[in-house]
């Protein structure tokens, strides 16, 4: 695995490949659900720690797809994304990751 440059813990995943290695496909199934349902978890740990730093009422900047910049004030902090008033436009809004925003 070229992966395994990056992995703190090197040596641990050396013995978990050696187990997967005797798993039946059947048990592998189960394993991957128990690990994709581990990301999740993560994931949504990872969203929430990030749309905690922002409030409605925020001042905020983003970068769209084209690399134009924007900004805006926050109108709603939603589970996955944050609604976005943007400057100029107040019929317009946009729907970003928290990720993706920079307070002003």
């Amino acid at each position: 695995m070229e992966i395994m440059e990056n992995i703190k813990h090197k040596e641990e995943l050396t013995g978990i490949e050696q187990m997967l290695n005797m798993f039946s496909r059947e048990e592998l199934i189960e394993v991957n659900k128990m690990v994709v349902h581990r990301i999740r978890i993560m994931d949504e740990l990872f969203q929430l720690a990030a749309n905690s730093q922002f409030q409605p009422g925020h001042r905020v900047s983003w970068k769209d797809m084209a690399g134009f910049i924007h900004q805006g004030v926050i109108q709603r902090v939603n589970r996955k994304t944050i609604t976005v008033i943007e400057d100029g436009n107040e019929h317009g809004f946009w729907k970003i990751s928290a990720r993706a925003l920079t307070r002003i």
